[in-house]
Parts: structure tokens; sequence; C-alpha cells
């Protein structure tokens, strides 16, 4: 398998928990920083059950450090509690989580497929 230029994909197989987060976060940007070509990182949710406050700032520092780089933020997978808690931090705003059936196959084939085109990963405008 090829990796993926331009992209970092991530799944916490645990909750998002003040004793974790701030290990995920410093992973995801060791990552970011050996690269100067990510354009886009996607975070599946799908195997964390939870999150408290702790995990929730967490996404909100690591969408602000992606944003300040202009690299598109994604997140998919988030169960229904997880959900709700994403959309009342203002995440789901913030990032390209609109859609919260996509799965991170898809969100990667249509990385990729930008890639592969020479277009920028680019967040649709919200409403």
């Amino acid at each position: 398998m090829l990796p993926l230029v331009g992209i970092i994909a991530f799944r916490p197989e645990a909750s998002l928990l003040y004793i974790n987060a701030e290990t995920i976060l410093e992973t995801v940007l060791k990552a970011l920083r050996k690269s100067s070509d990510v354009r886009l990182v996607a975070c599946d949710l799908s195997a964390s059950p939870y999150i408290d406050l702790a995990g929730a700032r967490m996404l909100h520092d690591l969408h602000d450090e992606l944003a300040s780089r202009h690299v598109t933020f994604c997140i998919v997978g988030a169960h229904a509690q997880l959900r709700d808690l994403l959309r009342a931090e203002g995440l789901a705003e913030k990032t390209d989580s609109g859609e919260w059936l996509r799965t991170l196959d898809s969100v990667l084939d249509e990385g990729k497929a930008r890639e592969r085109s020479g277009l920028r990963v680019e967040r649709p405008p919200g409403p």
C-alpha cells in the first residue's frame, strides 16, 4: 500500500479523556511537523465511546493549529453522544464534519483524488 501523501489519519482506540488528550495531540502534531505538505487531517472517532471536556478542548486546539497552517480537519465516525457534544462545542461547524455518516475511507478517497488532481482539500462554505 502506498503512503497517503498530504494526509494524516488517526483513530484513537479509546475514549478521549484528560489522561490521554495531550498525548494524542502531541502525536498528531509530531506527524504534522514531519511533513510540510499535509493538507488534510482526518480523525476517526468510531473507536472512542466517550469524550470529556479535555478531549473536546484538545480537538479545538488541534483545529486551531491546523487552521493556522491552512490544513483541513475532518472528524468522522463519532457516535450519537459524541456528535451531540461536538455540535455543542462548535466543532461540527469548525471541521469538515457536517456529514456524520461519512467513513474514514470515503474521506481518504476524496483527499487522495484531490491530491492527484492538484486541488487543495477545502471545506465547503457553511450556512
